[in-house]
């Protein structure tokens, strides 16, 4: 019976009859493991490709679209919004239908996206772009980790499976700026959707060829009333924090989009607490290690997946950066993840998460708290020293965010805690652009606008004066800089550059005293929960009904699997 809150008894009953399913009947044989393996890694690799991809291109955006940083700051957030908010529904869609089949409709959505991105000829067709293809990243999020879950028998094998996961999600991040910069170098952004949508289609085929079927025991319904109000909270958030930043915060629409945000937030709370099927079981945050691991979660993806974002804005508009210059700078991000993996494979079985939390993210903050402090045109030597260092704090956070959910909880909730994580962490993902962002492009725009003001009293001519204004106050910090205003622009365009990088700055040292929050919650409450442990020998004789115990799954989801 489910409580007061609401209950996950149909989650959990479902990862129970899944395991037991999958160990009598044998079905997680090595082979049909590897197919689930292989294929989860590649479509995690293809979403993140499409996901980061964008982080080089704010420059070649500008230049050819004439983009304003609002505009841009919209068209990197769409992706991650899209994959937020549907991943829930695709997550039961994968239970109830097969998750092998919302796969290959994620593969298909990737590739529509692409091939609108690479008709585009405007901003906001990208955007459109941008949510076609982020809905089908919900899809490869969700059920790729779902997939390899169901398929594996042992505690061991899960941890293995989802540390590759990790490694593959790391692969992607590194590859989408390159490949992006590389295509781009010349002028033309839209080539960097080529690779993504031939990526799509050709792994989709292996998918469809190759992928084992997998799929809940047990029916579970979709909350469809807490799925639309926590997207409406994330909307109203995502919408304040970006045309604030251009249209300044005490704008009425911007004072009414975070007024609904709080709103919506109330109701979806107040609506959790109620349904018997919730999207999100509130009792797990009555739990302080498990209310930390979620808020590390949150903080610490926004942190980290806005610094890309700043980067490309820094490097290719304040720096004047070609695409391929900016992708050798943001590589190092998420390669560190692949070189450690070794190591981190290790200690993820011998220490505990608290301290591979809250002492792993401390690199993280470090590197933003550098790039924060960078001067103007920092050369390679210089940038490169904080972006690893990032890299670092990425690596820990990523690999042992799941693992600090799971051990925090009562073992038969380790299920439910991981999918809860999982969907903060988007949560975090998304939000992380649109806010952290905003922030230093807030603060870009004050700056030029100030900036602005004293040129008006040094002599600079008054209709050039107002024009800049006018570009200032409706386009931003972003148009002021590639807005051609005649002989003027020898002297406002490096204001407005420099602007940019003060602002961005400040938005990094944001994103560090956040990250260190993050990590002082994560030593102070992050325990480990002694009865969510269960011993390797341990697996062969538990009861059926334990099967739910160890299954570290993405949304609750679990199942028996068909070859």
């Amino acid at each position: 019976m489910s409580g007061p809150t609401g209950g996950a008894p149909a989650a959990e009953s479902a990862d129970s009859v899944g395991s037991a399913g999958l160990a009598g009947r044998g079905l997680a044989a090595p082979g049909i493991a590897g197919r689930a393996l292989t294929t989860a890694a590649l479509a995690i690799i293809v979403a993140n490709i499409a996901l980061t991809l964008p982080s080089s291109l704010p420059g070649a955006l500008q230049a050819s679209l004439h983009a304003t940083g609002g505009q841009i700051t919209w068209y990197s957030t769409l992706f991650g919004v899209a994959t937020a908010l549907g991943g829930l529904p695709f997550a039961v869609l994968g239970d109830l239908r097969g998750r092998k089949r919302v796969l290959l409709l994620g593969f298909a959505l990737v590739a529509i996206g692409s091939l609108i991105a690479l008709l585009a000829g405007n901003i906001h067709v990208l955007w459109v772009a941008q949510v076609v293809a982020g809905l089908g990243g919900g899809a490869l999020y969700t059920c790729s980790l779902a997939t390899i879950v169901a398929a594996s028998r042992t505690s061991r094998a899960r941890a293995t499976a989802i540390a590759i996961w990790s490694v593959a999600l790391a692969l992607g991040t590194a590859i989408g700026p390159f490949e992006a910069g590389l295509l781009a170098k010349n002028g033309d952004w839209r080539l960097a959707y080529v690779p993504v949508l031939a990526l799509a289609v050709v792994v989709g085929l292996a998918c469809l060829w190759f992928t084992p079927e997998s799929v809940s025991t047990v029916r579970r319904a979709f909350d469809w009333g807490g799925q639309l109000l926590i997207a409406l909270c994330v909307l109203g958030i995502c919408y304040g924090s970006i045309e604030g930043s251009e249209q300044g915060w005490t704008f009425w629409g911007v004072l009414l989009s975070f007024a609904l945000a709080v709103a919506f937030l109330a109701a979806f709370i107040w609506h959790e607490a109620r349904t018997p099927e919730p999207l999100l079981r509130l009792s797990l945050f009555r739990i302080p290690a498990f209310s930390s691991a979620a808020f590390v979660a949150l903080v610490g993806m926004a942190s980290f997946v806005a610094a890309p974002y700043m980067l490309g804005l820094l490097f290719g508009i304040s720096d004047g950066l070609n695409p391929f210059q900016v992708a050798l700078r943001l590589v190092p991000l998420s390669i560190v993840t692949v070189v450690l993996y070794p190591v981190l494979r290790r200690w993820l079985a011998s220490v505990s998460a608290r301290w591979l939390l809250g002492l792993g993210v401390l690199p993280l903050a470090a590197g933003l708290f550098w790039l924060g402090a960078l001067p103007v045109r920092a050369g390679y030597g210089e940038v490169i020293v904080p972006v690893l260092l990032c890299g670092v704090g990425f690596a820990f956070l990523v690999t042992s965010l799941t693992t600090g959910a799971v051990n925090s909880v009562p073992i038969q909730l380790g299920s439910v805690a991981a999918g809860t994580t999982e969907t903060l962490r988007l949560i975090g993902q998304t939000l992380a652009i649109a806010v952290i962002g905003a922030i230093g492009l807030s603060r870009a725009n004050a700056y030029v606008i100030s900036g602005l003001t004293k040129l008006g009293s040094s002599g600079l001519p008054a209709p050039v004066l107002h024009a800049a204004l006018g570009i200032a106050s409706q386009g931003g910090v972003v148009a002021v800089a590639s807005v051609p205003l005649g002989p003027a622009s020898k002297v406002i365009t490096p204001l407005a550059l420099t602007s940019l990088t003060d602002g961005l700055d400040y938005a990094f040292r944001v994103a560090g005293i956040v990250v260190l929050v993050g990590a002082v919650v994560a030593l102070v409450f992050l325990r480990d929960n002694p009865g969510s442990i269960i011993l390797e020998d341990q697996e062969a004789t538990r009861p059926a009904h334990a099967g739910a115990a160890a299954t570290i799954v993405c949304y609750g989801a679990s199942g028996d699997l068909r070859g």
